[in-house]
């Protein structure tokens, strides 16, 4: 059966109206969507509990797991029934991309797959959605035949062959080898984009334009409070970047500070997520 260009989303779905079904359909809308929509790729996404009917699911979750052109695998919770479709993806060597939650312990027989982990909260979406484009990308470059059932099946086939098909089977080896090798100096320039930025906790708010923050923040610096704080300019207000240093500094007691300064803030929220550094 020819492939279908179908990009196929697996992934926990949680009841209609539950907070999970809600979350998943945001990382789908705003960060899945518009990551294929950018890559060289072309296809048409296909989400299982949009797209079927619960009572039909099972056979159609099946023939795009072993038919469609990509499959993504959002490993986050780790969901049985996910993993399950995992295994029945990694088996077809089609192309494959893996992403979980930051925090997402994967167990021992998927941790050394290239996973991309994304913020829950999407804060850094431009960045999130183009990590996800070169990782689409270059599961087409690695034709999806790097995966721990494919290395194993490969290592089998050359102890069960004769010296012509071992030979073969060797060749697809360094074959992949050499696209690996290939794809070293754009995982080296992830790995040095990653390193500028920090993962971080704290607080954001808002003020007015011409309202002075200097004197707050330089006051939190010097009480040892915050350890960076970032001020941008927007259309009609200016937006606080605050992230303590110590972590007992809670949003109230930040509130009370802001509030003795004579500063009229608003919007206060928690925020947490990858920062570039300032």
């Amino acid at each position: 059966m020819k492939e279908k260009a179908t990009c196929f989303i697996i992934t926990p779905i949680g009841d209609k109206g539950s907070e999970i079904r809600k979350r998943i359909d945001e990382l789908i809308d705003e960060l899945i969507a518009p990551a294929l929509e950018k890559s060289a790729i072309k296809l048409t996404l296909c989400v299982p509990h949009r797209n079927y009917e619960p009572e039909n699911i099972t056979h159609e979750i099946i023939s795009h797991l072993l038919h469609d052109k990509l499959v993504i695998a959002n490993l986050s919770g780790l969901n049985p029934n996910v993993m399950y479709e995992l295994g029945l993806r990694h088996a077809t060597a089609l192309p494959l991309v893996i992403i979980a939650e930051n925090g997402t312990k994967l167990p021992f027989d998927t941790d050394k797959e290239r996973t991309l982990f994304y913020d829950p909260e999407l804060n850094d979406i431009d960045h999130e959605r183009n990590e996800l484009v070169k990782a689409i990308d270059a599961a087409f470059r690695r034709e999806g035949k790097d995966n721990t059932v494919t290395r194993v099946a490969q290592l089998q086939a050359i102890k069960n062959s004769s010296l012509q098909n071992a030979s073969d089977l060797i060749v697809d080896l360094f074959k992949d080898l050499y696209f690996k090798v290939e794809d070293l100096p754009n995982a080296l320039e992830d790995i040095m984009e990653s390193a500028m930025y920090r993962e971080l906790n704290g607080y954001s708010f808002k003020t007015s334009e011409d309202t002075s923050t200097k004197s707050l923040i330089q006051h939190l610096m010097e009480n040892g409070l915050i350890q960076t704080a970032n001020v941008s300019y927007k259309d009609d207000y200016k937006l606080h970047l605050i992230f303590p240093k110590d972590p007992t500094l809670k949003l109230n007691q930040l509130k009370k500070i802001i509030s003795g300064q004579g500063i009229k803030a608003y919007d206060f929220k928690e925020i947490k997520g990858r920062f570039p550094p300032y």
